[in-house]
């Protein structure tokens, strides 16, 4: 009898393998029908049964029933087994999947949980079976929001299935498809395309064209090619799909009906409306059959059913199933929700803005979610005017603008913001005071509504008499719908509904040489918000009218921001550059660009002055440069043209000598030639304006003034911004941020805004949605927010002009009036150390009234390189300002490396042929606490381009900054004439070490440097130098034969073998480095040796692994292969597979370590787990990402055993909630107080220790 039960178990298996679900429920049946009449209700083989009946059920739609199937098993299993034994696990995961195909999200993350934990403890992380509740933990994370939580655990499932089972299985395709689930939710498209391609490959290649399983990868690629707006193959996929799922389940299954409701979106997508109806209809009739009327899934197909008939005209239907939706809602006891899908996923699709689709999935449908009140066109473009300082760009503008130009203009302070600039094109942009006064939101409002309107009948237009035509446009404007409930809703522009200023937090404004607290009240703004609609947008609406047409697209608004060329203001302007706008380069052809640079200050009623600056030994091209660096930053493709454009404008035309325009032209031909990579942002046509006719007759008026609105226009048209829709409601957002920002309110807290703000115009049901609106602003240069979703207390800066002054005057080096002596000393200290001393910051933010948000302008300032803060030798912070290191040193003050005996320098060189802005500092500073830490003495002064430190007893390092180039050198101070690597070796190891260390640390930190990479490299002074043909003479100092680092070739390290390609001999290997003799050393020392283990304590015991003998029958019975996981849905489709997993699985366990008799544990010498070994090395970067995502609350206990102080340990606590964040700070001191010896080796001992005992987490992430 049991033979013929166990005959019935392997047919299902069979069936259900082969996706005969029906018949593998069958078999499953008489299955169980044996063994209760041979066995009996409570023997384990029944519970096995229970378990695999549930599978098939689930499999087949039956979720209640599997529901019940698992959780009898489960009793039995407990009952009979206890709660620990892995054999209870089987029907846990089963309780989980069934829970999570009925929406029953927190309890199926429970159940899985539950499961995981068993598992671990009996069987190790290295189990298949643990790949299971990795899986079903993924899936319940993905459908709680825990998006990245359930990559996290797909990721592990993956790499337990690839370790054991080999790339080809079918489980591990499983992981992929999951994976690629939670790529696509995370907005990760690509590597989501990726994974369900790998899965695809994988399923057909074993289980053939026709499996259900092959569906699965099908409807992910489908989903993935939807949200790249490719919908041709979305529609190819999922219809591949539902061939697949109808032959294998019939018309009637739910997965039937999930592939018709995706065809559904797909085919509104490409405005096939009549198909999207009958893909919804058809999917609504399967699943209210199977699951009832009353369900969620089924209201979401109402309401897409509802928009559609209300597009293609037939009201009635539409309101029939809208009324159906709230039927089921109010059943269900759910309020009217803004995240339910509508039709905004399928109607005409326009492409997403790159920074919101650059924010994830998320985003994408806050975004779509919010352009369902009204859309319009967002046509202002920033006009950024960038150069050296006095070069005329505030007179470019002038001349745009058609003012007059001055002779004695001042120079810019910080930085100039005009208001958009209105209805311009080829003559002087000009605002009229009325159209100054009007803002984006009423602009694109009255827009909207008269388009509306004026497509009603003509004689409902003109049947009014004149006398009455302010009354029929705003009864029609009440007509309108759609925009009589939007104008309800949000009023016109004024302070939040019942609010008043006090309701938000106190801020502060600048106030001539002081910032103080502003004056609160304004009546006429403190009062509620009416429901008529704005006057502004009524007057607006009635002149569009009045040209009865419909008033077609206004163009582009200019929004010019002139930017101060001083190397100070330079250092804060990256915090409002963008990467969507235009920028003109300005450059004065009459200056020779090799000259030296002189940085030029003109003040109001004063004659132009000379200051010093950190670039003193700067050419006019290096000061060029550093702006195409700035604008370089920002790169990014779009349709093929890289972007953000430059457009180079040369001044002085009346001046220069010879064809203006051929001048400027072969200024830009050096600069291209110069750096390529930053060529790519040039545009081909250059302009040269005589200024000094701004403001005269448009007759009169410089040519290439016209012809340069013209192409700035043309240009600004193809940003891809101005190309996409923006959300009404956002827009009214942003203006009432203006007008806060203009009664004084220059910043609030994100708590604040979100209350006072943003829920009167536009509350959100889904909390992300409030992190996107900010993103929104801060791209559009609204406000700056650089804060964080989880911290309420994040400031948003709603007048960044403000901002920009408060940061000025904080580092500001001149005296202030009725100053005491010790503050104008800590200036002077500034100014001349270009050393920020925390008594003058204090000072600066009390004096300034900005001191309760030190903390976050501190935030700011590092943000963006203004500060580097690191710890001195009292553990006191200190603070650099790169942009004050105005000196540098004597030339005999560097050494001739080339005069001394030893290896030759270590450069570092980038692939932009040009060292990025503000890394020098930053590096330094880094070395600086690492130097710190290492040796007890003083160190030198530190310089704008030069840094020496002592590291050892006999050895320094140098670091020279040029323009391509950094040089890394280290010698021997006490004797120049001997090697640093002979005298101290160790010295030189730990500086290379941490200076790739470094190099990749500021990589990750610094948005700016994401883009850019780096090589370690040795100059070649074997072949000819780069020049400019013709003269012969080189780019950066117009010298023959230059002899200067920033002209030399460089070769990689790396390169094998190591020789100079472009020399034609007899010699081709450049002089070795002094980090390549290092590495010939210990290469040497080390030959025929094979790598120590961890170091032995007195008195420890090498401990192996010790295997548990024979295998043990599990209830682990299956690793389901997901059908189709849509994260956030409110019900997941059951996973359809079984029988993944052998029901034997294999278990090998470990014992924990051994310890002495002080108690402390060792590792063993060598420790082999399934043939993995100990990484060498310093702990690398993604595995200390890694750790410190999984160590969670135990980071305190490693830090200790890390030998982290613990008042570092408090620090890093402190304020802090995220413990990702507090674990990711933790490793990343210890890896630079510790430098090379910051190992794995290191790290796996600390994770063993008693008091810890993560043997997982050294398995994990030590071993390979």
């Amino acid at each position: 009898m049991t033979d013929l039960a166990t005959s019935y178990s392997i047919m299902g298996t069979v069936s259900g393998f082969l996706g005969d679900v029906q018949q593998a429920k069958d078999n499953r049946v008489r299955e169980l029908d044996f063994r209760l009449k041979n066995l009996g209700p409570e023997h384990v083989d029944v519970a096995g049964s229970y378990n695999d009946l549930g599978t098939a059920c689930g499999a087949l739609g039956e979720l209640q029933q599997a529901k019940e199937y698992h959780g009898r098993a489960l009793n039995i299993l407990l009952k009979n087994l206890g709660p620990e034994n892995v054999g209870v696990v089987g029907s846990y995961n089963g309780l989980g999947t069934a829970c999570g195909a009925l929406g029953e999200f927190q309890e199926a993350k429970d159940y899985h949980g539950r499961a995981l934990n068993i598992l671990l403890k009996n069987l190790g992380p290295e189990n298949v079976g643990v790949a299971c509740s990795y899986h079903g933990l993924g899936t319940a994370c993905g459908a709680l929001g825990e998006l990245q939580q359930a990559k996290d655990y797909f990721g592990r499932a993956l790499n337990i299935l690839l370790k054991n089972l080999g790339p080809e299985n079918v489980g591990v395709a499983c992981s992929y498809n999951c994976l690629g689930t939670a790529c696509g939710a995370l907005g990760e498209l690509q590597q989501a395309k990726d994974y369900h391609g790998r899965a695809l490959n994988i399923l057909l290649k074993n289980l053939g064209t026709e499996h259900v399983g092959v569906a699965c990868s099908y409807s992910g690629l489908g989903n993935v090619f939807l949200a790249c707006g490719e919908f041709q193959e979305a529609k190819d996929y999922h219809g591949r799909a539902l061939n697949i799922h109808l032959k294998n389940f019939g018309p009637e299954h739910d997965l039937v009906a999930f592939s018709y409701s995706n065809l559904g979106t797909v085919c509104g997508s490409l405005g096939d409306l009549a198909r999207a109806k009958d893909n919804f209809e058809r999917a609504r009739n399967i699943l209210a059959k199977r699951w009832g009327p009353e369900n969620m899934i089924v209201a979401e197909l109402h309401r897409n059913l509802a928009y559609i008939y209300d597009v293609i005209g037939i009201p009635k239907q539409a309101k029939d199933w809208n009324e159906r939706v709230q039927t089921v809602l109010r059943q269900n006891d759910w309020a009217e929700r803004a995240d339910v899908p509508s039709l905004s996923k399928f109607q005409a699709v326009h492409s997403v803005p790159p920074f919101i689709l650059a924010r994830g999935s998320i985003a994408k449908a806050a975004y779509q979610r919010a352009l369902e009140t009204g859309k319009t066109f967002d046509k202002r473009a920033k006009i950024l005017l960038i150069g050296q300082d006095r070069v005329g760009k505030t007179s470019v503008l002038r001349s745009l603008k058609g003012e007059l130009f001055r002779q004695d203009e001042s120079s810019t302070m910080g930085v100039q913001i005009d208001m958009p600039l209105k209805h311009v094109g080829e003559k002087p942009w000009k605002n009229s005071k009325e159209e100054q006064e009007k803002s984006t939101f009423h602009y694109k409002c009255a827009l909207n509504i008269s388009n509306q309107l004026l497509t009603e009948p003509p004689n409902e237009v003109t049947k009014q008499t004149e006398t009455d035509e302010t009354q029929r446009t705003e009864r029609m404007i009440g007509e309108i719908g759609s925009n009589v409930e939007f104008f309800n809703e949000v009023g016109p522009k004024s302070s939040p509904k019942g609010k008043q200023d006090h309701d938000i937090e106190p801020r502060t404004r600048v106030n001539s040489d002081k910032i103080s607290p502003i004056t609160q009240g304004d009546n006429g703004h403190n009062e509620k918000r009416n429901n008529d609609m704005p006057d502004e947008v009524v007057r607006l609406t009635t002149e569009n009218l009045s040209r009865i047409e419909s008033v077609k697209d206004d163009g582009i608004w200019p929004v010019c921001m002139d930017f101060g060329g001083q190397a100070i203001y330079r250092a804060i302007h990256p915090i409002l550059a963008s990467r969507e706008a235009v920028y003109l380069l300005v450059v004065d052809p009459t200056k020779d660009l090799s000259a030296p640079a002189q940085c030029l200050v003109k003040e109001p009623g004063y004659d132009e002055v000379k200051i010093p600056s950190p670039d003193n030994n700067d050419t006019n091209l290096d000061h060029i440069m550093r702006w195409m660096d700035m604008v370089n930053s920002f790169k990014h493709e779009k349709n093929g043209d890289v972007l953000p454009p430059v457009i180079l404008v040369g001044t002085r035309a009346d001046l220069v000598k010879g064809d203006p325009e051929i001048v400027t032209t072969s200024v830009k031909d050096i600069i291209c030639d110069t750096a390529r990579e930053f060529s790519e942002h040039v545009i081909g046509k250059t302009f040269a304006v005589n200024n000094t006719l701004a403001g005269k007759e448009l007759e009169e008026e410089d040519p290439q003034v016209f012809a340069l609105r013209k192409e700035i226009l043309k240009v600004a048209g193809t940003l891809p911004h101005t190309q996409d829709e923006v959300p009404l409601r956002w827009l009214q957002v942003e203006n009432e941020v203006s007008y806060l920002a203009s009664r004084g309110t220059n910043y609030v807290t994100r708590q604040d805004f979100r209350k006072n703000i943003c829920d009167e115009i536009c509350k959100f049901e889904v909390e992300g949605d409030y992190e996107v609106l900010l993103q929104f602003l801060h791209d559009r240069g609204s406000v700056v927010y650089h804060g964080r979703a989880d911290d309420p207390g994040s400031l948003v800066f709603l007048s960044p002009k403000w901002l920009i002054d408060v940061l000025c005057q904080i580092i500001t080096v001149e005296k202030q009036k009725e100053e005491k002596t010790v503050i104008s000393n800590l200036r002077k200290d500034l100014g001349k150390y270009g050393i920020l001393d925390a008594k003058l910051l204090d000072y600066s933010c009390t004096k300034l009234g900005v001191g309760d948000i030190k903390e976050s302008l501190l935030f700011l300032m590092k943000k963006f390189n203004l500060l580097c803060e690191y710890t001195g030798k009292d553990g006191s912070s200190v603070y650099l300002v790169p942009c004050m290191l105005t000196s540098t040193p004597d030339d005999e003050f560097m050494p001739d490396v080339s005069a001394n005996p030893g290896p030759a320098p270590v450069y570092v060189t980038f692939t932009t042929q040009y060292v990025p802005g503000g890394l020098f500092s930053r590096m330094v500073v880094l070395f600086l606490e690492f130097v710190q830490r290492r040796i007890a003495c003083d160190q030198p002064k530190l310089w704008a381009n030069f840094a020496r430190l002592f590291v050892g007893d006999h050895t320094a390092v140098d670091f020279v900054c040029f323009k391509r180039v950094i040089k890394v050198h280290v010698w021997n101070y006490t004797d120049p004439s001997m090697n640093p690597v002979v005298t101290e070796p160790n010295v030189c190891s730990e500086v290379f070490s941490f200076l790739k260390t470094s190099l990749e640390r500021l990589h990750e930190e610094c948005h700016w440097l994401q883009k850019v990479s780096w090589d370690l490299c040795a100059r070649c002074d074997l072949c000819p130098r780069q020049f400019i043909h013709g003269t012969g003479k080189c780019y950066w100092h117009a010298e023959v034969e230059c002899s200067h680092d920033d002209c030399a070739h460089y070769v990689s390290l790396t390169r094998k073998p190591f020789v100079c390609t472009r020399t034609q001999g007899p010699k081709f290997c450049p002089p070795k480095t002094w980090s390549q003799v290092l590495d010939d050393a210990n290469a040497k020392n080390h030959s025929g040796q094979s790598l120590q283990s961890f170091p032995q304590t007195k008195g420890s015991q090498s401990v192996g692994r010790s295997e548990r003998a024979g295998e043990r029958q599990t209830g682990v019975s299956s690793l389901a292969r997901c059908s189709s996981i849509h994260f956030g849905k409110l019900v997941l489709p059951y996973q359809t597979a079984q029988s993944m997993v052998p029901a034997k699985i294999a278990r090998t366990d470990f014992d924990r370590p051994e310890t002495n008799q002080g108690g402390e544990t060792f590792i063993p010498e060598e420790v082999s787990l399934a043939g993995k070994k100990l990484k060498e090395g310093t702990l690398r970067s993604d595995d200390h990402q890694g750790l410190s995502n999984s160590i969670s609350k135990d980071w305190r206990k490693l830090g200790r055993q890390l030998g982290i102080l613990e008042e570092n340990l408090d620090n890093i606590d402190e304020g802090r909630r995220d413990l990702y964040e507090k674990a990711y700070r933790m490793l990343r001191l210890w890896k630079e107080k510790n430098a090379s010896n910051a190992t794995y080796r290191v790290l796996c001992q600390a994770l063993c220790q008693e008091c810890l005992n993560r043997r997982d987490l050294a398995e994990r992430f030590c071993f390979r």
